[in-house]
């Protein structure tokens, strides 16, 4: 299963992403003045980044079809009908669209 994602991952635009982070993060620090200046901007950013990595992890490695078969198919109609009894006063439309 792992062979077969890391076979399908674009390595391209994963390393065009990372050098532009790079260029973004060399901007940022020198912009609040290097060393001697305010680096909490490039902390934060730096944080950001990590929580975007491990975000992209996650998803790529998530079973969609095991997901698909453990949640209940209705919890979609279900939530478009009771999104419906709040805008719309409950009527055959919202019925039609389920």
């Amino acid at each position: 299963m792992f062979k077969k994602i890391f076979k399908s991952i674009d390595y391209g635009l994963i390393i065009i992403a990372i050098i532009l982070f790079g260029i973004g993060i060399t901007a940022l620090y020198s912009a609040n003045g290097g060393v001697n200046g305010n680096t909490e901007e490039v902390t934060k950013q730096l944080i950001w980044f990590v929580a975007g990595v491990l975000s992209m992890l996650l998803i790529i490695f998530v079973d969609y079809d095991l997901l698909r078969q453990t949640l209940d198919s209705n919890i979609y109609s279900n939530n478009i009908k009771f999104s419906c009894s709040f805008i719309y006063k409950p009527n055959k439309w919202c019925n039609k669209l389920v």
